[in-house]
């Protein structure tokens, strides 16, 4: 990245599956100096029906290939509208939207390998498909971040520490963050 800013889109869904939030930032340098500034946020609901679907998954009921492949598809549509409908609310074209970041709705994580088929075998999986996102909002969209972080041996949860280190470090102030959540994680950030 370059010392010009970007705006950017950040999607996140959490495990109690309540809605979408999505958050305008401003994005300016590169590692280690990279800069973000959140501008504004918004959340918006999911259809009952949808969250119901979402939370049934989740629990591990049965589902065929099918199914979860349409529920894929089918969050990734209302990602997109929340996206789109978060520019029309904080009047941003879309075309000043460098790109989309989406964690996606997580259904099934386990950060520490366990037994699997004869190996010990960390997963995750998010669902509500990034490409479909793409090509609705006419915005770059990337995703997969669990499973990217997980395939380099963490434990999936690799944004909300580098979040926190980027909003909340001080010069002179060593500070411990708690996000809470269906996953919690707290991130210690030195001075």
């Amino acid at each position: 990245m370059t010392s010009k800013s970007v705006l950017v889109l950040g999607l996140m869904s959490g495990t109690s599956a309540d809605g979408i939030d999505v958050a305008l930032a401003r994005i300016s340098g590169a590692p280690p100096h990279l800069h973000a500034k959140v501008l504004r946020h918004t959340s918006s609901k999911f259809p009952p029906a949808l969250r119901k679907e979402i939370l049934r998954v989740a629990e591990q009921h049965p589902v065929t290939a099918g199914d979860l492949s349409r529920l894929n598809v089918r969050l990734g549509e209302v990602f997109a509208e929340a996206a789109l409908a978060a520019c029309r609310k904080f009047r941003v074209s879309t075309k000043r939207i460098a790109l989309i970041g989406s964690h996606g709705q997580t259904i099934f994580h386990q950060g520490k390998p366990a037994p699997y088929l004869g190996r010990r075998t960390a997963s995750t999986l998010q669902i509500g498909e990034p490409s479909v996102i793409a090509a609705r909002t006419g915005i770059t969209t990337i995703g997969d971040f669990r499973p990217a972080d997980i395939a380099l041996g963490g434990q999936g949860a690799p944004l909300v520490p580098y979040a926190d280190y980027l909003l909340y470090r001080h010069e002179k102030l060593g500070r411990i963050s708690l996000n809470l959540g269906g996953i919690a994680n707290i991130t210690v950030i030195p001075v």
